[in-house]
């Protein structure tokens, strides 16, 4: 299977504590790049990943969009442009995970325009897979 080069935008608790751990132990995938426009949460972020010093850190969404070393991106932020920022991954030709709502809809419109995200989650409660386990299924489709 191909290497996932993935990067996590949003270093929320959940972000940085369910999400990097979750895919550092998929075989196949690796964490090239975190985002946030805070920059006192990167070191945080990258403390416990074991290839910490390759991951590069960015404020800007937009240079993780342009970032040729990321094939995907696992967007764990709530803001009012998270839909849109949803959007953008897919325009610029990477696959994405969004956590909340409102990307499903821009996600299946997406989707119905030709682009592929890389998972819509499951929000009902009794969606109890983990998450390493839904990413792997959605990428098995890549190869």
């Amino acid at each position: 299977m191909k290497e996932i080069r993935v990067a996590v935008v949003g270093l929320v608790k959940r972000g940085v504590q369910a999400w990097l751990p979750a895919i550092e132990r998929l075989q196949g995938f690796r964490i090239t790049a975190i985002c946030d426009p805070i920059e006192a949460l990167h070191d945080w972020a990258r403390e416990p990943l074991t290839a910490a010093a390759e991951v590069k850190a960015y404020l800007h969404y937009e240079e993780v969009l342009a970032d040729d070393n990321v094939d995907a991106v696992i967007l764990t932020v709530r803001c009012p442009e998270q839909g849109a920022m949803a959007a953008m991954a897919l325009e610029a030709g990477k696959h994405m995970n969004q956590e909340v709502p409102a990307a499903g809809i821009l996600a299946a419109e997406s989707i119905a325009q030709g682009s592929r995200p890389l998972h819509v989650p499951d929000f009902r409660p009794s969606a109890t897979r983990p998450k390493g386990e839904m990413l792997k299924e959605q990428t098995e489709s890549l190869e």
